[in-house]
Formats: C-alpha cells, sequence, structure tokens
C-alpha cells in the first residue's frame, strides 16, 4: 500500500505540491509510516512522503449513506415527471430497444448521479440527481 502511494506521488507530482491529498484507506498506513522503529525502505518512503500535505482518513461506511440519500431524492414525486417527459419526447410508442447510459461520481463534497434514457426513436430523457 506504501509502494502504491509512493509510484501516485512520483507521477502526479505537480498535483502532489500544489494541493493537500486526502487518502482515504481502511489499513493503517498512516502508523506503519510514522512508527519510530520503521528502516530501510519503509523509513525513505516515510521521508519522501512528508514533503506533501498527505491526509490519512479512515474509510467509513459513506456508501450505504449515498444509496439512501439517493433512493430519497429520487422518490416517487419524481418518477411522474420523468414517465411525463418521456412519454412528450416520444413520438411514437413502438416496441423496440431503451438504452441507458448512467454516469456517476463521488467526492468530498457528495455524489451526483446523471441517468439519460434513449428511446427506440432516439429521442432522450435526462436526470441528474446529488
Amino acid at each position: 500500500m506504501a509502494l502504491a502511494l509512493i509510484v501516485a506521488t512520483r507521477k502526479l507530482q505537480p498535483y502532489f505540491q500544489a494541493h493537500p491529498i486526502v487518502v482515504i484507506t481502511s489499513f493503517p498506513i498512516k502508523l506503519v509510516l510514522h512508527k519510530p522503529e520503521v528502516s530501510g525502505r519503509l523509513a525513505k518512503w516515510a521521508g519522501e512522503l512528508g514533503e506533501y500535505d498527505v491526509i490519512f482518513r479512515p474509510a467509513t461506511a459513506i456508501k450505504s449513506q449515498v444509496l439512501a440519500d439517493f433512493v430519497a431524492e429520487f422518490s416517487p414525486p419524481l418518477l411522474p415527471a420523468l414517465e411525463q417527459e418521456v412519454l412528450l419526447r416520444s413520438e411514437t410508442h413502438e416496441e423496440g430497444e431503451w438504452v441507458q447510459h448512467v454516469d456517476g461520481s463521488s467526492n468530498i463534497r457528495g455524489a451526483e448521479l446523471r441517468i439519460i434514457l434513449t428511446s427506440p426513436t432516439g429521442n432522450t430523457a435526462s436526470r441528474a440527481v446529488r
């Protein structure tokens, strides 16, 4: 884990120098790197990481909270509006294959999700949820 962090700092050095870096992990890497009895490569890597503003945070169960927030925000009051938009945009109601594209991202500010539905006739309906 420490080697992966060192490789990332070497490849992304300008970003590490310009910004504070938050490492979210379930491994006790901070404790390992800051032990007084660390020697060899780990001591060298700890010194190399000391040049940057690296903050270690434990991984928490945020994933389940994001899912609960998504379900709460994409609740039934939004579904009729989406169905109506799809019906208005599609000129014919042919049988065919619908295509769904989902783009999701998460960062320190929260999580976002964008859903795009494309009807068999090529009409689209999209929603973004945060």
